[in-house]
């Protein structure tokens, strides 16, 4: 992805770990499948997810919660921030903080853009409001279902110590199959691991190196 230095893309200084996120969930079909490939591997996560969806199933919010992985906001309606007032990106985003908090969990400081765009501007009203911005260094577009194999490829291609690896349990726009994603999940774990890579979360990668665009 390109760089952005108004938005937290990367962690410099990590040895042997990388962040997992997974985007627009809960999903009542994916999101279980992804905790359990998260648990075979013993991996932390970040998950984005969208207050709508949270508000639909606030139990798996939670599970995500209990089972040791950290709960980010995304939105509620799914709009790219760069075309919204400031008032309504506000609303967006406190809309979904308050659904995380109805479901029992409160909400790590971070936040993920739709489409992942926002302005420098933007992005330092989210730091005002008490979210990061959070994007990634690696996209392998799963949202595209190219094939959980290729899916898997142009990650592990791109991954390294540090990187922020940006994938989907849902979607922000109806209950599309995110199967691939749970199988190219699976390998990327068990490959990185091969290669001396854990995964974890967003919290924990910035615990262990230094924010970078």
């Amino acid at each position: 992805m390109p760089p952005a230095p108004h938005l937290l893309c990367r962690v410099e200084g990590v040895r042997d770990r990388f962040a997992i996120t997974f985007d627009d969930g809960p999903s009542r079909r994916h999101t279980p499948q992804i905790l359990e490939v998260l648990a075979r591997h013993a991996a932390r996560a970040t998950f984005f997810q969208m207050g709508g969806r949270v508000s639909r199933s606030p139990e798996l919010t939670r599970r995500v919660h209990d089972e040791g992985h950290e709960v980010g906001l995304h939105d509620c309606l799914h709009l790219p921030p760069t075309l919204l007032p400031r008032w309504f990106r506000r609303r967006e985003l406190r809309a979904c903080e308050a659904a995380v908090r109805a479901a029992g969990v409160e909400p790590a400081p971070f936040y993920r853009p739709p489409f992942d765009a926002i302005t420098p501007r933007q992005a330092e009203q989210m730091r005002t409001w008490g979210f990061e911005p959070v994007i990634g260094d690696v996209f392998p577009h799963d949202p595209s279902r190219p094939g959980a194999g290729k899916i898997a490829a142009w990650a592990l291609e791109c991954l390294r110590p540090g990187s922020i690896l940006i994938l989907h349990d849902g979607s922000g726009y109806g209950d599309f199959d995110r199967s691939q994603t749970v199988e190219a999940a699976d390998r990327i774990l068990a490959e990185a691991a091969k290669r001396g890579l854990r995964a974890t979360s967003v919290g924990q990668l910035l615990a262990e190196g230094v924010r970078s665009s």
